[in-house]
């Protein structure tokens, strides 16, 4: 059984995963923390303690908040076109093959939301990457015609909530509020235990579930930008591509700062934490300001890497890149079993919440490494490729 080998990734994608996963803990870890989840979903907004944490909140939602799930949805494309042409290349049945790899993704993510936590992405990933199936065979420029489309169509359906009259704002944060109350009973009572799970799957699981199909065109736009720029060989000829990245870079800078020009005084309002208009206007605006501030990141690294090379931190993300699936389920076990056994959930500020990222990603940074000096993948890279590849077989050769 031989599928992608080690030596045929592409240090660069590897890399941009690994900081990736890094910016999506800075944004997960307050809603693994605490009851902001429910706050974000009735649109009440949480207000930081102290008027540093507010500052410390506000340059992550500026500058990493939207960004880096975009960033690791693209990737998502470029996996994509870069396992089926692989495996198509070698004679594997290479359609079979990667919906077992979403089946197998699927499974993950099932578990990861119903067992631990509510933020979990790979569910969207797997029913998302099946859509990308339809376009395997599509031309370069249709590629980047849908993904815009389908990129507007979310954007359009998202920005209906600034229609919502102030009335129903304000009845739906009440209900909020009574769910809130429901839930920190919830949450007080023991770790796992029968009416812990009951409330959960009530009301959390049964909700990420109902809102799959709503993001379905955002998760695929980008899916198939990123399949767009695999195609055009941006990152597998990166150092010919200079000039594309350059432009990328330039061209997304030029497009984040009106966003920024507009989010900064929002952000800054009296309003912003009483307001829910103000919010859904601030969230809507942040979420299509991140799509080029994705591109920027994206460019500056590939940039960096391509002219001066990977250092030894770099590489260190680059391991971590490689293990992304087990490095983003560990995000979870590590820092829900820590919150809960230690009994600081719902107490930590956001500089709390920042030391605990920075010693997970520590951790991450050091193991990646060591274990792929030892084994060719991680554990549930390992477990994902055998259940991907088991009972497959190569096509006949005419």
């Amino acid at each position: 059984m031989r599928g992608v080998e080690q030596h045929e990734r592409v240090e660069t994608l590897d890399i941009i995963r690994g900081i990736a996963l890094m910016g999506i803990l800075l944004i997960n870890v307050h809603i693994m923390t605490s009851l902001d989840f429910f706050k974000e979903a009735y649109g009440i907004q949480a207000q930081p303690e102290t008027a540093f944490d507010n500052i410390l909140a506000a340059l992550i939602e500026f500058f990493v908040e939207g960004s880096f799930i975009s960033t690791f949805s693209i990737l998502f494309g470029i996996g994509f076109y870069l396992f089926m042409t692989r495996a198509e290349a070698k004679g594997w049945p290479e359609r079979r093959l990667f919906v077992k790899r979403l089946l197998a993704l699927g499974m993950f993510g099932l578990l990861h939301l119903i067992v631990f936590w509510v933020g979990d992405i790979l569910l969207y990933y797997a029913v998302g990457g099946f859509f990308l199936l339809l376009f395997y065979k599509v031309k370069e420029k249709f590629l980047l015609v849908w993904s815009v489309l389908l990129l507007g169509l979310f954007f359009l359906f998202y920005s209906t909530q600034l229609l919502i009259p102030e009335s129903l704002m304000k009845g739906m944060q009440a209900t909020g509020y009574n769910v809130l109350e429901e839930a920190e009973a919830a949450y007080q009572l023991p770790f796992f235990s029968g009416a812990w799970w009951q409330f959960r799957f009530q009301e959390e699981v049964l909700l990420v579930l109902g809102q799959i199909p709503l993001l379905i065109p955002y998760v695929l736009g980008l899916f198939l930008f990123g399949f767009y720029a695999a195609k055009k060989e941006w990152f597998q000829r990166a150092a010919e591509k200079k000039l594309v990245f350059k432009r990328m870079l330039i061209g997304g800078l030029i497009a984040a700062v009106p966003f920024l020009a507009l989010l900064i005084p929002m952000r800054m309002s009296e309003t912003f934490f009483t307001d829910p208009g103000v919010i859904y206007q601030y969230d809507l605006l942040l979420r299509i300001g991140s799509l080029p501030l994705a591109l920027v990141y994206i460019s500056a690294i590939t940039l960096y890497v391509t002219s001066r090379g990977a250092g030894p931190l770099l590489k260190r993300f680059g391991a971590m890149g490689r293990m992304a699936l087990t490095n983003y389920l560990s995000h979870t076990v590590l820092i829900v079993l820590f919150i809960h056994i230690s009994g600081l959930f719902d107490t930590l500020t956001v500089t709390g919440n920042i030391i605990v990222v920075l010693v997970v990603i520590a951790l991450q940074l050091w193991w990646s490494p060591l274990i792929l000096n030892r084994w060719q993948y991680g554990p549930l890279e390992a477990l994902w490729r055998k259940l991907t590849y088991a009972g497959s077989i190569k096509k006949e050769k005419d």
